[in-house]
């Protein structure tokens, strides 16, 4: 067991996990990612406040009050680490690239992994009263006339403009889900005059996004030891509100990634197994902060 004062913050693998990017993980660019220095601390949350007040007063007449009300909401990170053990032997032998920085990216993938999880498991009812569940004949997997995509993202924009004001600027979808609005009816009837490929841009504009997100990431959900399973982390779709450049703490968004210290990698030099051990750390936790800025599209 190495001494406190034995273990190093590896500056360089540090860097190397910081700039790592699987770029089929979506969950560093759902929510704009708010950068804290305390483990655990209070936000504000405003109330939702649309009335027109009274304003007109007489000639020397007092001018009416009008406040805004706010709570205060809290975050507290989660703290996930993994390591590994890059032998001396196995580094001496190794004439492709590093195991040390190879070690530090299969490390930086798996917490990756887990974050990607952790945020797919907040698309649910519970996490967002504005949704739909789409009934068989409107999935969008029916590709008939009875169902159509468009007007389902339609409605979502209508609610979430009537319920808070803002207008849904970006949302994800599966693979799957994006292979079967691509090739649906309905879809094809509108760009059949003006394209013979529909792209992911193309349905963007359709359903009045400026971003969308096609979800194509899977894990294994088999238990160790037995043989792979692959699923897909979203099985849903969603349309929200998040404010351009990234946003900040008092600023609103359906949602917010609270990350402390940007990914740490730890080493020490493990003599009984003649071996440098390698810890990444993460500390993050995904928060749904404003959930009437958001629409949840359930059976698609």
């Amino acid at each position: 067991m190495p001494l406190k004062s034995q273990l190093h913050v590896n500056k360089l693998l540090s860097n190397v996990s910081v700039q790592y990017r699987n770029e089929e993980y979506i969950w560093d660019k759902i929510w704009a990612q708010i950068p804290v220095v305390k483990d655990t601390d209070l936000y504000r949350t405003y109330d939702r406040n649309f009335r027109i007040p009274e304003s007109r007063r007489a000639p020397k007449g007092v001018a009416r009050e009008f406040t805004f009300e706010f709570s205060f909401s809290s975050y507290a990170l989660e703290q996930h680490a993994l390591k590994d053990y890059v032998g001396v032997d196995e580094e001496e032998q190794n004439d492709q690239g590093s195991l040390m920085v190879d070690t530090t990216e299969s490390l930086t993938d798996a917490i990756y992994r887990r974050i990607e999880l952790m945020t797919a498991s907040l698309f649910t009812k519970t996490s967002w009263s504005l949704n739909v569940s789409l009934a068989a004949g409107a999935a969008f997997s029916d590709n008939t006339t009875t169902s159509d995509p468009v007007r389902v993202y339609d409605t979502g924009t209508v609610t979430v403009v009537a319920n808070s004001g803002k207008k849904p600027n970006f949302g994800f979808l599966p693979l799957s889900g994006f292979n079967n609005v691509k090739n649906h009816v309905s879809v094809l009837d509108r760009v059949k005059y003006t394209s013979a490929e529909v792209s992911k841009n193309m349905i963007q504009a359709l359903i009045g996004l400026d971003e969308l997100l096609v979800a194509t990431a899977i894990y294994d959900s088999a238990d160790e030891g037995v043989a792979f399973s692959g699923a897909s982390f979203f099985s849903n779709s969603f349309i929200g509100w998040k404010p351009a450049g990234g946003g900040g703490i008092k600023t609103p968004s359906c949602g917010y990634t609270f990350v402390g210290r940007q990914p740490r990698v730890r080493s020490w030099v493990d003599q009984e197994r003649n071996a440098t051990a390698i810890e990444v750390e993460v500390k993050v936790q995904p928060k749904v902060v404003a959930s009437l800025t958001g629409y949840l599209i359930n059976g698609i």
